[in-house]
Formats: structure tokens, C-alpha cells, sequence
């Protein structure tokens, strides 16, 4: 279920920027998506690409005005958007979203679960190698509540992406009230996010693409955007649209840690194709 907002949008608060968004997810493209995106005539984007206003606590509460502040000046002739991956995990986000505009179009970028949580962990590792508190530091206490309370992860523990994913699963089975901090795990599951923007906005409202198609097939996906915005066709080939990788690691997953993690996810995966009445390759290999 939505969680109520703290207090509603007026009347005039509606259909302001941006036009559209990219709501995630996490590790999937988004990045690249804003990138390209970007170098459309058609498309004015933020000087930030994450703004996480509807899903970040101490900035949603600053209001609209305030969100209106982060998007450019003088852009009546082009289209602008949010890229924030954060609002397809957030359980707020898609209600607060719908209370600003009803009518705004929505973007889904989706990677193999198993694929996305490994690479978010590489992204954390780093992350915990320069400090150790930074999830509580640079997340917590920036967004706010999550309305779970948090625990702190084993120290020996953190560099090792099975007993990473591992301990998260085995507190999620135990203690529904619980999460560790820095998860990766909630994200994969895409059916139930999809089913909350689902239930709030038209189907004919949201895209949803997958991160292979948008490497292999980029200009095939540039196309269906456009024709999802309606704007006009981009001349893609004489624009560099060469790969974005945020994060980039050598190392592959393990395959013990992708077994296990494909087995996990393979019911949720299962419930997405038969949301969206497609399959993609991210059964049990």
C-alpha cells in the first residue's frame, strides 16, 4: 500500500515540471538512458540527473516550489524529467508522483535481478572502503525513514557478495520489520514495484524497456521513447551514443552466488513476466 502524503499538492501544484521520468531501476541504464536522452533537441535536462524529491524524506517536504527550483529556466519548448532510480524501490514515490501530475509518463529501464544486485554490491564495496558509516551517513540520514528500522552488517561480511545477499535474505525471512543496512536484495523484485505503478497510473503511461535490449538495440529503443513522448526523431546516428558505465568491475558473479540468487528470485521473476505478458532471460540457468 502507498503511504498517504504528509499533506496534499494544491490545485496549481499540478502538471508542473517535469514532463517525464525515468523512475529506475537501480543499476540498470538509467544513467546512460539521462545521457542519451539529454543529446535530444527536443529534451532539456536537469544540471543533476537524481533528484529522489519524491522519495527522499527531508526533500520532499521542502514542497514543490522547491522541486520546480531543480529544473531549468525557459524550457516551454523542450521536455525535461526526473531520472531518479530510487522511485520504483521507494513504496511512496508512485503515489506522491500521482498527486503531482496523474497524467505524466513513466519509463522503467529492468536488469536480471541477479545481474543488478551484483552490481550494486560493487558500487557499496567501494563505497565502504572509503567509510565505513556511509550508508548511515550519506543515506539515512539525507531520506529519512524507510518505516523499517535498520542493522548494521557483520564487518566480516561486507567484501563477500554471497554472505552479502545471503544474511539480507535470511533477516528478510525472520524479521519482515527489519532490513540491513545498504540492501540490495528488495530491489530485484520488480513485480511488486510495477504493480504499484500499475494500480496508480494508465499501462499506456509507462514503458518499460530492458537494459539488454538498450545496449545492444539502442537506437530501436531511442525510437520507442520518442514515440512514447511524442517528439520527433532524432538523427541518432550522427550522436555519440557509445556505452555508459557507472561503477564498471572486471570481476563476474560468482556462480555459486548467481545460483543461489536465481533460485530465490525465480518465483518473483516468474509473477513480473506474467504482469507484463513477456518473458526475459533471467530464469535458472
Amino acid at each position: 500500500m502507498v503511504a498517504k502524503l504528509a499533506q496534499p499538492f494544491s490545485a496549481s501544484a499540478q502538471y508542473g515540471f517535469p514532463n517525464f521520468m525515468i523512475v529506475g531501476a537501480q543499476k540498470a541504464g538509467t544513467t546512460a538512458l539521462y545521457e542519451y536522452l539529454s543529446k535530444h533537441p527536443d529534451i532539456q535536462p536537469t544540471k543533476v540527473k537524481e533528484l529522489h524529491y519524491f522519495s527522499c524524506e527531508s526533500l520532499f517536504k521542502n514542497g514543490v516550489e522547491f522541486y520546480r527550483s531543480l529544473f531549468p529556466i525557459g524550457t516551454s519548448s523542450k521536455l525535461t524529467f526526473d531520472a531518479s532510480p530510487s522511485y520504483l524501490h521507494n513504496t511512496r514515490a508512485p503515489g506522491r508522483i500521482l498527486a503531482h501530475n496523474p497524467n505524466i509518463k513513466i519509463i522503467v529501464l529492468l536488469r536480471d535481478p541477479v545481474e543488478r544486485a551484483y552490481s550494486a554490491w560493487n558500487m557499496y564495496k567501494k563505497r565502504y572502503l572509503s567509510n565505513r558509516n556511509w550508508f548511515f551517513e550519506d543515506w539515512v540520514s539525507y531520506c529519512g525513514d524507510s518505516g523499517l528500522s535498520i542493522v548494521r552488517r557483520q564487518e566480516n561480511r561486507l567484501f563477500d557478495f554471497l554472505h552479502y545477499a545471503a544474511d539480507e535474505i535470511e533477516l528478510q525471512n525472520n524479521q519482515r520489520s527489519t532490513i540491513l543496512e545498504a540492501p540490495i536484495i528488495p530491489h530485484g523484485h520488480y513485480h511488486d514495484q510495477i504493480q504499484r505503478y500499475f494500480s496508480l497510473f494508465n499501462r499506456g503511461q509507462i514503458l518499460i524497456l530492458e537494459n539488454v535490449e538498450m545496449l545492444k538495440s539502442t537506437v530501436s529503443c531511442l525510437r520507442k521513447i520518442e514515440a512514447f513522448l511524442g517528439i520527433s526523431a532524432c538523427d541518432w546516428h550522427d550522436i555519440d551514443l557509445a556505452p555508459v558505465f557507472e561503477g564498471e568491475y572486471s570481476e563476474p558473479v560468482d556462480e555459486k552466488a548467481s545460483c543461489f540468487l536465481r533460485e530465490y528470485y525465480a518465483s518473483s521473476n516468474e509473477q513480473l513476466f506474467a504482469l507484463l505478458g513477456k518473458r526475459y532471460q533471467w530464469g535458472i540457468k
